[in-house]
């Protein structure tokens, strides 16, 4: 805690970034904050096993990954880890409510979530289950609402069902909230100048980071060839072996961003806790692990990096083993 108080402001705001921890308005709550945040995930396995959801009812995205230690190593998935379904079509069922419609439609979503809780997360025991939080606003577009609402319903059935279950069928696992903004602000946009934050901009940049992963071999699909692909020859591809064909990219990629984030905010504390440990110089820390972000950036083409963000990256320095 003390080592973390002698930090300037800027850098333990940077430490708080990294580590995935929340931003307190005063130094020393962000202090209290990290140390919360470390704890957590000194108690998580340093190999962990977790499942990235974003919401759909018709695109409906994980990924799974399992023993994965840090970014380090090769990201390997294949068709039943990594995927977007239609749930009514994965799900079928013919129940009719003997009273109304209204009723048969609210059960028939309670059926759906259930059976994907019981497939996803009774049936592989996670350790961490990431799932998307759900916007309620459809900036005054009536003909988004609806879907809104739905996914928004849909993921409070996820957390009734985790509550509701762990307690009987002895879950060990944490569920926790995590959104698009938070994942692209992290990977992406505190490096960048403001006139490319939008979005969506924000949108293609999350796409092309996925495909710089393909392209260098630290993410890959067993049975794809997944080099120097563009939406169209990706989707074409993926098509031609998944069980159910997908029609747009961002809920799939979105999914395995999740995860990704995730995994080096786990990483991240496993250093931080490696640092002060051994009383090593913690702004030393954050600098590799901004630099080593950035590394990753420039791998993106016409990327419109910070005056600051710019001396960064050009190499990747290798952090001490833990």
């Amino acid at each position: 805690m003390d080592q973390l108080l002698q930090l300037k402001s800027k850098t333990l705001t940077n430490l708080s970034v990294v580590c995935g921890s929340t931003i307190k308005s005063t130094k020393r709550d962000n202090a209290i904050q990290l140390m919360h945040n470390l704890e957590y995930h000194l108690k998580l396995p340093r190999k962990i096993s977790l499942i990235s959801i974003d919401i759909g009812i018709k695109n409906f995205s994980y990924c799974k990954l399992s023993n994965i230690e840090s970014m380090d190593s090769k990201l390997h998935l294949n068709f039943n880890t990594w995927k977007t379904m239609d749930l009514n079509v994965k799900y079928p069922s013919n129940y009719q409510s003997p009273i109304n419609d209204t009723i048969s439609a609210r059960q028939r979503l309670g059926f759906l979530n259930f059976s994907v809780f019981k497939d996803l997360i009774l049936h592989n025991q996670p350790d961490i289950i990431l799932i998307e939080n759900q916007r309620v606003k459809s900036n005054n577009n009536q003909v988004t609402l609806p879907g809104i609402l739905l996914n928004y319903v849909f993921e409070n059935l996820f957390y009734t069902n985790f509550e509701l279950l762990k307690n009987y069928e002895d879950l060990k696992c944490s569920l926790l909230p995590m959104n698009s903004s938070r994942l692209t602000n992290y990977l992406i946009n505190r490096f960048l100048i403001k006139s490319e934050i939008n979005s969506s901009n924000s949108k293609i940049l999350r796409n092309k980071y996925v495909f710089n992963l393909l392209d260098n071999d630290m993410l890959t699909i067993e049975g794809m060839d997944c080099k120097n692909q563009d939406k169209r020859s990706f989707m074409k591809q993926y098509n031609q072996q998944a069980d159910q064909r997908i029609r747009k990219l961002d809920d799939l990629f979105d999914s395995v961003l999740y995860a990704l984030t995730f995994i080096q905010y786990h990483q991240n504390n496993r250093y931080l806790d490696h640092y002060l440990k051994n009383n090593l110089d913690v702004n030393e820390l954050v600098h590799i692990l901004n630099n080593n972000s950035v590394y990753y950036l420039r791998k993106i083409e016409d990327i419109k990096l910070t005056e600051s963000a710019e001396p960064l990256g050009h190499k990747f320095i290798e952090l001490p083993k833990m």
